[in-house]
């Protein structure tokens, strides 16, 4: 997979485009947990969304309502508390032994999945960047 690519294509992306892809890419994800764990596919994959948008430090407007259209249920406020809670090398460990047991496209998907979030706002740091090139 390269990241740059990905991170182009999202960039050059319409909103609803993006959210498309990010749909598109969460539900690979979502339907691969759920059919090989007996846990609640969200009770996994939320805190690793958080993860990766944490992975700069902030939590934009922007990324809050896009990741609320499939996950919901959070206020700014509770959005950013969280996102906060997973900022740590710890976490970023758990996402990466996460997504390394994965099968590659859904690995990809992933990655796709967080690329579409972190692109909503316009712009992709390099503390994002650095963070999804450790995971992969």
């Amino acid at each position: 997979m390269n990241i740059n690519s990905t991170i182009n294509y999202c960039l050059g992306l319409s909103y609803y485009d993006l959210e498309n892809f990010a749909g598109r890419n969460f539900m690979v994800v979502y339907d691969y947990v759920k059919s090989t764990s007996r846990v609640n596919p969200n009770d996994v994959l939320i805190p690793t969304i958080f993860t990766c948008i944490a992975s700069d430090g902030s939590l934009s407007e922007g990324e809050w309502k896009f990741i609320m259209t499939f996950i919901g249920g959070y206020s700014y406020n509770e959005a950013l508390a969280t996102a906060g809670e997973f900022y740590c090398d710890e976490a970023q460990n758990v996402v990466r032994d996460f997504i390394a047991a994965f099968p590659s496209n859904v690995r990809e998907a992933y990655i796709n999945m967080c690329l579409a979030v972190l692109a909503v706002d316009g712009r992709i740091t390099n503390y994002e960047t650095c963070f999804l090139n450790n995971i992969i």
